[in-house]
């Protein structure tokens, strides 16, 4: 009788285990499929971004050329100046050492 008890404990506990893995299981799987599909996403995503940030570039520096072809001597004014502001944080950086 007794170990006739201890026998149907050992099944039962046997089929809980079982239950577990296949719970775990499942959900590992699952788990593995949401995440591919996600990278799959964010992949899809960055590369409309890449994209999207290629053809703005693109446009900003015809739009550059546009206005350094149409406004030279300014175009040269605006790079000196930017240029002397540059040096004149550059140097006061090396004032402080």
């Amino acid at each position: 009788m007794e170990r006739d008890n201890i026998q149907d404990t050992l099944e039962n506990l046997r089929d809980n285990v079982e239950t577990i893995q296949d719970d775990v299981r499942s959900t590992a799987e699952n788990a593995w499929r949401e995440g591919r599909k996600n990278v799959k996403q964010w992949q899809k995503r960055g590369t409309e971004l890449v994209e999207e940030t290629r053809e703005k570039s693109e446009k900003a520096l015809k739009d550059a050329e546009a206005l350094v072809k149409k406004y030279p001597g300014k175009a040269i004014g605006v790079a000196v100046l930017f240029g002397a502001v540059i040096g004149a944080l550059l140097s006061m950086g090396r004032d402080n050492d």
